[in-house]
């Protein structure tokens, strides 16, 4: 019996751990994630824009950092030109459910944290 719920328990791990780097893998690049807490480890969230000024350095204008859902952050001009002029709708709203409604007022977020109103 036990050798039946461990091979259980480690079937849907496997299952887990394939679907959720599957999911990382449809967004841009960005620094790894873990499963269910993304980057929330690594980020130092009181020097906030400069662990994302560093990352654009390494990732690019355009990357994801998990928080534990993604967040596709945009640096460069015309990106977020494109993004929020030609193709608001796409981009509108933000998630406020907890863990990320915890971050919204968070000191230097600007407007990855932002709430719309």
């Amino acid at each position: 019996m036990f050798l039946v719920v461990a091979s259980f328990l480690v079937c849907a791990t496997a299952l887990y751990l394939w679907l959720f780097y599957e999911k990382v893998r449809r967004y841009p690049k960005g620094p790894t994630p873990l499963p269910i807490v993304g980057n929330l480890l690594s980020v130092n969230f009181r020097k906030l824009h400069e662990e994302l000024s560093e990352y654009s350095k390494v990732y690019g204008n355009v990357f994801t950092v998990w928080l534990p859902m993604p967040y596709v952050v945009i640096t460069d001009y015309e990106a977020i030109k494109e993004a929020f002029a030609k193709k608001g709708e796409d981009f509108s709203g933000r998630c406020n459910s907890f863990p990320d409604s915890a971050f919204q007022n968070v000191e230097n977020g600007g407007v990855i944290f932002s709430e719309v109103i």
